[in-house]
């Protein structure tokens, strides 16, 4: 195969799982999709502060510097 075309993560996880070499991830990605998150409805009522605290990770860098941990460590 000469291309493949995968989230970045399930990308990295196969090549890290498969030993692969030789790959490269391409930058930019052809799309970036948004990632939302879902709660049972009966934890309904801590979507807000659930929001709440996801967006000020986002703010304070927490989200990126998880991603790049994740990233990494594939």
């Amino acid at each position: 195969m000469d291309i493949a075309v995968l989230s970045k993560l399930d990308g990295l996880g196969v090549i890290n799982a498969l030993d692969i070499k030789g790959v490269k991830t391409l930058e930019p990605p052809l799309i970036t999709v948004p990632a939302y998150h879902f709660l049972h409805k009966r934890h309904e009522k801590l979507a807000p502060q659930i929001t709440a605290s996801l967006q000020q990770m986002e703010k304070d860098g927490i989200l990126q510097k998880i991603w790049d941990e994740v990233e990494t460590e594939l």
